[in-house]
């Protein structure tokens, strides 16, 4: 019976390690959220991570799109909107688990570079505002 329960915690603990859960919202003109849609992203190694984006996480944004990566990240987190209008500064918020804002950006470029490397390892809250458009990222800092 303890061969087992440790079996299946092993296995478990790969799988929680190889995978990433990213939440996604969308909302109405007046702010109430109108759906919650939940993907589970297998990371790879950093190294895999090329300009193609392998592995980075997308999400819809307004009309167009948002991809953050590399993820887990070891230094430098890049942010790159793709068919959107850029008239609002979009506002670039990184948060500690417990909600803690720990650094802000604004920027009206398509690729921003967010520099982490004087933050410690864990998991952190990316959140990116422009005007009524809203996203969250879960991002893991090795």
């Amino acid at each position: 019976m303890k061969q087992l329960l440790l079996i299946t915690t092993i296995i478990l603990a790969t799988q929680l390690t190889q995978a990433q859960s990213h939440v996604t919202y969308t909302y109405d003109n007046a702010g109430n959220r109108t759906t919650r849609q939940t993907i589970i992203i297998k990371n790879t190694k950093e190294n895999d991570y090329k300009e193609n984006k392998i592995g980075g996480v997308n999400d819809n944004f307004g009309k167009g799109n948002i991809t953050v990566y590399p993820n887990p990240v070891k230094s430098i987190l890049r942010v790159q909107f793709t068919d959107i209008n850029i008239k609002n500064e979009i506002i670039l918020q990184l948060y500690d688990i417990s909600g803690k804002l720990l650094k802000t950006e604004k920027t009206k470029d398509y690729v921003t570079n967010m520099d982490l490397s004087d933050n410690t390892a864990g998991v952190y809250i990316l959140k990116i505002v422009s005007g009524n458009s809203r996203a969250e990222f879960t991002v893991v800092k090795e």
